[in-house]
């Protein structure tokens, strides 16, 4: 009897409609912290566009790759070459890429996010192929990244780092921001953030090191000055994180 009656009451348009919720809250939450604690890593050498053994779910996934746009956020400040990898890699399997530099409106910025994000484009024409860097866009962006990459219908919101075991820390609170805001504060379901492991021989490379080797830090003993000698110094000491053609601007923007 008592089981006829349950019924009865949850056919009621009401009474489904709150037990619907009732189900869907702590599905929500279960599957939010799940992201939070167990976030899509993707080590090096990075999947072409899938590892499944399935012909079927490859094909599949071959062709959702290929209508497919991504977001990679990151600071920039200054790019190098292992963001350039990261930018290429997803250029070759994504059908466009919007490179976003973040803008924080209450942060004054040594080097402006419009002059690192000229940086970054000369470096995507310099180092990446025709067929690839028309795919590429990049954008400075003062809102929020996931309502940014929203408003673009991207499917995944990419993240590089180093290593998980060396940035994870840091990238949480960023993770939990891009995972609740959507639904705190826009009201919609979050875009997923993956993340792109550093390849091994760049693992070592930082925008930190960039500025040191600018600001005069080249190494324990030997500072960069005004003159030529110096000036040649710090080109060199950029060499493994920069492109030549842009060397000497990026160091006279970061002395």
């Amino acid at each position: 009897m008592s089981s006829l009656l349950s019924i009865a009451l949850i056919t009621h348009p009401l009474h489904a409609f709150f037990v619907s919720i009732g189900l869907a809250i702590p599905t929500i939450i279960f599957y939010l912290r799940h992201q939070l604690n167990h976030p899509t890593v993707l080590t090096y050498p990075w999947p072409s566009r899938t590892s499944s053994p399935d012909f079927q779910e490859q094909k599949q996934t071959n062709n959702e790759d290929r209508i497919t746009t991504v977001v990679i956020a990151g600071s920039y400040n200054p790019p190098h070459y292992g963001h350039i990898e990261m930018i290429a890699y997803l250029a070759k399997r994504y059908q466009k890429v919007l490179v976003v530099i973040g803008v924080n409106k209450n942060k004054v910025y040594s080097v402006s996010p419009a002059q690192r994000a000229a940086f970054l484009e000369q470096m995507v024409d310099l180092k990446l192929a025709e067929e690839y860097k028309c795919k590429v866009k990049v954008e400075v962006v003062e809102d929020y990244i996931w309502r940014y990459a929203k408003s673009k219908n991207a499917k995944i919101l990419f993240r590089g780092i180093r290593t998980m075991e060396k940035d994870g820390l840091e990238e949480r609170a960023l993770r939990k921001l891009n995972l609740w805001g959507p639904l705190v504060v826009g009201g919609t379901w979050p875009v997923p953030t993956w993340y792109l492991e550093s390849k091994p021989e760049y693992i070592k490379l930082s925008s930190t090191s960039i500025r040191k080797i600018c600001a005069g830090a080249v190494d324990n003993n030997t500072h960069v000055g005004d003159n030529d000698k110096d000036d040649s110094m710090c080109l060199k000491a950029l060499e493994p994180f920069i492109p030549k053609e842009i060397r000497k601007e990026v160091a006279l923007a970061y002395r």
